[in-house]
């Protein structure tokens, strides 16, 4: 799919709760995205910098830097303002919806994730026409 020489998208998974990093990660399909994790918000927007991700899944609800915060970070910071960011979070109200699409979202997952849902919000977003 990305040939000889390209690189594989990477994703970033920035969420708190490990158990979910992982189970995030793994609905992800490794044969076309590269994965990257980050526990918090400030370890999301240093990696978000040296990795370059093609997106961000984003919690929002975390210690010391919560996901509107980061998010806020990403969109004012020229290096990474262009990283397209789906908030990835239990919070499942109007209000948080609206907020996220204000700050720069270009999208909001509700959990419990559902894996096609995902990969399909990933696809989209990053233009990538699925297979088959």
């Amino acid at each position: 799919m990305f040939g000889l020489f390209k690189k594989k998208p990477k994703i970033l998974i920035v969420d708190d709760d490990g158990f979910m990093r992982t189970v995030i990660a793994s609905y992800i399909p490794k044969d076309n995205f590269d994965i990257e994790m980050a526990k918090d918000g400030e370890e999301g927007l240093s990696k978000a910098q040296s990795e370059e991700p093609a997106l961000i899944l984003l919690d929002a609800n975390m210690p010391n830097k919560d996901g509107w915060e980061t998010l806020g970070d990403l969109k004012g910071n020229k290096k990474t303002s262009s990283i397209p960011v789906l908030m990835c979070t239990a919070v499942d109200d109007v209000n948080s919806l609206d907020r996220a699409f204000l700050a720069g979202a270009q999208g909001y997952i509700t959990k419990p994730l559902n894996k096609e849902s995902l990969v399909k919000k990933i696809n989209k977003t990053l233009g990538i026409e699925k297979e088959g």
